[in-house]
C-alpha cells in the first residue's frame, strides 16, 4: 500500500516521525480498503526515539465500525473498550484509520473536524484515511511534524504482540462489563467476510 503522508501544522521542536507498517497489516488493510463500505479501527504502535527521529512499529489492528458507503461511526464500546485497554498497557499508543472506498483518501469536512479535534487533545495523535489511487491502495496520513511511513517486514515478536493486545483488549472489556461477541451484520457483510478471510467476521469488535 503506497502512503501518503500530509502534514497539518509544523512543529519545530518535533523530531521527524515514521510509521513502520508490518507487511501482515498492511495487507489486511488493503483487504479491507477493498470492501464496498467504509470501516473504521485503530492501530496500535510502540514508540522509539532514535538517531534523531521517532519510529511508530505497528504491533496490532482493531476494527471499531461498520458504515454504509459514505461513512462511517465507530461503535462507542469499542472505543471505551481500547482507552481501557491504553490505561494499563503504557507501551502502546493509537493511529485512527478509517477507508474511503469510493475513491482517493481526501478528508471530508467532518473527517478534518474529527481529525482537528484529536490533535487538539493530543498534538502526537495521527489519523489514516485509505482509499483507492492510480496504483491501487494509497493512504493520506493527519498529523503534526515530519511524518512518513513505510511498509515493513514482520517483526519476530510479532505473534507476542498480537496475543498480548487481543487478551488485554478482552480484559478490558470484561472490566466495564461488555462481552466481545459478534453483533448484527449489515446486508451483504457476511458473504464479503467469508470472501476476503474464509472465516465470520465480527465486525462489531473485530481483532485482526
Amino acid at each position: 500500500m503506497l502512503l501518503r503522508l500530509q502534514k497539518l501544522l509544523i512543529r519545530k521542536d518535533s523530531l521527524p516521525r515514521r510509521v513502520l507498517i508490518p507487511e501482515s497489516i498492511d495487507s489486511k488493510l488493503e483487504r479491507i480498503a477493498e470492501r464496498p463500505f467504509e470501516t473504521s479501527g485503530f492501530l496500535f504502535y510502540e514508540e522509539n526515539e532514535k538517531l534523531g527521529r521517532i519510529d511508530n512499529l505497528v504491533r496490532g489492528m482493531y476494527i471499531t465500525g461498520v458504515g454504509n458507503k459514505s461513512s462511517v461511526k465507530a461503535e462507542m464500546d469499542c472505543v471505551r473498550v481500547t482507552y481501557k485497554f491504553l490505561e494499563t498497557h503504557h507501551e502502546y499508543r493509537i493511529i485512527d484509520w478509517h477507508t474511503h472506498p469510493r475513491g482517493l483518501p481526501h478528508a471530508s469536512p467532518i473527517d478534518m473536524q474529527t481529525i482537528s479535534e484529536h490533535m487538539e487533545k493530543n498534538p502526537a495523535r495521527i489519523s489514516l484515511i485509505i482509499g483507492r489511487g492510480e496504483s491501487g491502495m494509497i493512504a493520506t496520513g493527519y498529523g503534526t511534524g515530519q511524518i512518513s511511513a513505510e511498509k515493513v517486514l514482520d517483526p519476530a515478536d510479532r505473534q507476542y504482540h498480537e496475543v498480548a493486545i487481543r487478551r488485554g483488549l478482552n480484559s478490558a472489556a470484561q472490566e466495564i462489563g461488555m462481552q466481545m461477541r459478534p453483533k448484527p451484520m449489515p446486508r451483504g457483510f457476511m458473504l464479503t467476510a467469508y470472501t476476503l478471510f474464509n472465516e465470520p467476521i465480527n465486525y462489531f469488535r473485530n481483532l485482526i
